[in-house]
């Protein structure tokens, strides 16, 4: 192969195609021998780069218009809303845990065979209402199990009272953790409104 062939192989590997690879090592040991082709090499490098890099700066400037067609990031919503769903998914994993955490025989969980079920409710909702308020986008799939468990528990509290047998502290308990509920629901509505549109 003489030079003619070197750069020809070389100009096709600037262009981005590849040679067969008997014919690049080639030309890699021509260069080491050959101060002209090597020359040549870095001229045409340099042309391909000027060319290259002239076509893109001479189109026209789209980025602003590039930049109207990508959505906008989800809102995080107010942070002060964010906050109080934190603090009340606190409140909720306390309330659950007082339960958790009562023997068998306290007055929170006497004449209650599901208080232990219920205390791990509680601390379910406040760790789901918890990570709500650190997410990027609004936590549309709580919004249905809350609006349930609120509606239930607002037609059995309106319809029946207080459950008989249950002492005060538990039926205080009951109703503030009712009262969480709402609140929290409340909040992730108010959130859901806050959202960015798509």
């Amino acid at each position: 192969m003489d030079c003619d062939d070197i750069r020809e192989t070389l100009s096709a590997r600037l262009d981005g195609e590849a040679g067969p690879a008997d014919a690049e090592r080639f030309a890699d040991e021509h260069l080491e021998d050959c101060g002209g082709c090597a020359r040549w090499l870095d001229r045409a490098a340099a042309v391909t780069r000027r060319v290259r890099v002239s076509a893109a700066v001479a189109g026209p400037d789209v980025t602003a218009a590039v930049l109207a067609l990508v959505p906008p990031a989800p809102a995080r919503g107010p942070a002060r809303l964010r906050s109080a769903l934190g603090v009340l998914g606190a409140a909720q994993c306390a309330a659950g845990l007082v339960v958790l955490a009562a023997p068998s025989s306290s007055a929170l969980i006497a004449h209650s065979p599901t208080a232990f079920e219920t205390g791990a409710w509680r601390c379910a909702v406040g760790v789901a209402l918890a990570v709500a308020a650190v997410r990027r986008t609004p936590p549309a799939t709580l919004i249905p199990l809350l609006c349930t468990v609120v509606a239930l528990l607002a037609v059995r509290h309106l319809a029946g009272g207080p459950v008989h047998g249950w002492s005060p502290a538990a039926h205080a308990l009951d109703v503030v953790a009712h009262v969480l509920d709402a609140v929290a629901l409340a909040l992730l509505l108010a959130l859901r409104r806050t959202r960015a549109p798509r």
